[in-house]
């Protein structure tokens, strides 16, 4: 009887036996996977992260009211190798006619005469904006701002649920000072275009303005004209700049740095700084999907070699007997290698179905954790584990790689004797 033969026939002789091993392989199997899929996911996350801080830079006031004038970044957006250019401005509105949601269980300021408080955004493009690349934010109903709107605005979910808004439905809001006062900007009438849903990390100030629910976010153009700015003498907050080659970033940043800018009063950073707070928190994460694989590689190898020993060390007889008639190691190795390899094939359809269940709860356990920013969050959920061919074919190729490692070591304290001396111990 050759060495397929005999690896076919324990299989069937020792059905209890290959129903364990059959269960060890399944959950090797699917552990592998698991954490292979975890650490891929982890890896698009991170890529995902590098394509929108690699980008370009942008650009930041040094003074106390965060202003710059546009037309200095006029300059800048002229510069060789400058994409486009995307202006911000932040600032606190007034609601008319329509109320703000209020914090639940939390403390809360008496506004008073301030009135319904919100925060708004004046963005070029609102899908360029951090929150909205990153995922924090995603758009539920309706469009994105573009740099051709006028008069246009983007709502959260809540925000328009407190008072019945649909897409399409007009607004009016003004500028707040925290005087009190209205600033010089003329109340604006504004078209809800699209609303969005998600949730930021906030301070908390007490006024409702703090809350996600209460972000209003606007094309640029309205912003200005609710400060009461124009093309003339308009200003903004943060400008950010993508370039068109992301590989010549920092030489387009040195053609920047050579403009007559007022520097004094300015920061110029690359987009990887404007990602750190979720940069760290992925990196994190990554190096811990990093260590899980390696533990469970090394652990499935100690696991099955110790199994296989205590298989070997009852079969021990058996080789002894077939290494006296001249059956050599190599063949018996090769009938082990079989028997594990077609327990393992079996198992492997179970494995797949036990290694998805897995990876998604144990990822999006890992999730839950209130140390994750939102942003990273938003980041991890959008890319859960999934498995594709190339993923399968590499859990096999893993786990023949384990089943190799743990019959090599296991035979070597066993098969490397003499046949004699082997069934000499044995009697």
């Amino acid at each position: 009887m050759d060495w397929k033969k005999r690896a076919g026939a324990y299989l069937v002789r020792k059905k209890i036996r290959t129903g364990i091993l059959f269960f060890i392989m399944m959950l090797i199997t699917a552990a592998v996977l698991a954490v292979l899929s975890m650490q891929e996911s982890t890896g698009r996350v991170q890529e995902k992260l590098l394509d929108l801080s690699n980008s370009g830079f942008q650009m930041e006031s040094l003074l106390q009211d965060g202003n710059i004038e546009q037309k200095e970044m006029a300059k800048v957006g002229q510069v060789e190798g400058v994409k486009d250019a995307q202006y911000e401005m932040d600032g606190i509105g007034q609601l008319e006619d329509a109320k703000a949601v209020e914090r639940e269980q939390a403390v809360q300021l008496d506004q008073g005469k301030m009135g319904e408080l919100v925060s708004y955004h004046g963005v070029t493009s609102s899908s360029q904006e951090l929150n909205f690349a990153s995922g924090a934010l995603s758009l539920k109903e309706g469009r994105a701002l573009t740099k051709d709107d006028s008069g246009k605005v983007l709502v959260h979910e809540e925000l328009a649920k407190e008072n019945n808004w649909t897409v399409g439905d007009k607004i009016k809001l003004k500028n707040f000072q925290n005087e009190g006062t209205t600033a010089s900007g003329k109340e604006v009438t504004v078209e809800i275009v699209g609303i969005f849903n998600g949730k930021l990390s906030e301070q908390s100030t007490g006024l409702t303005s703090d809350l996600t629910e209460n972000r209003i976010y606007m094309d640029y153009k309205t912003s200005q004209t609710l400060i009461g700015k124009d093309e003339s003498n308009a200003i903004v907050h943060r400008a950010i700049f993508t370039v068109k080659d992301p590989s010549k970033l920092d030489e387009v940043i040195a053609k920047v740095k050579e403009l007559p800018l007022k520097w004094d009063s300015m920061q110029l950073s690359k987009n990887e700084q404007v990602f750190e707070q979720v940069a760290a928190p992925i990196q994190n994460f990554r190096s811990l999907m990093t260590l899980l694989t390696s533990s469970v590689f090394v652990l499935a190898v100690i696991v099955l070699f110790l199994i296989l020993l205590f298989t070997l060390r009852e079969r021990i007889h058996e080789f002894g007997i077939l290494m006296s008639v001249g059956i050599s190691r190599k063949e018996i190795i090769a009938q082990i290698l079989l028997e594990l390899y077609t327990v393992a094939a079996t198992s492997s359809i179970f494995a797949l179905m036990l290694g998805s269940f897995v990876a998604k709860q144990f990822y999006t356990g890992l999730l839950t954790s209130d140390e994750i920013p939102p942003q990273v969050k938003s980041l991890f959920e959008s890319s859960l584990p999934e498995f594709s061919l190339m993923q399968v074919l590499l859990t096999i190729g893993v786990v023949l790689i384990i089943i190799a490692l743990a019959v090599l070591f296991s035979t070597a304290v066993i098969l490397m004797k003499k046949p004699k001396k082997i069934l000499s111990q044995m009697n």
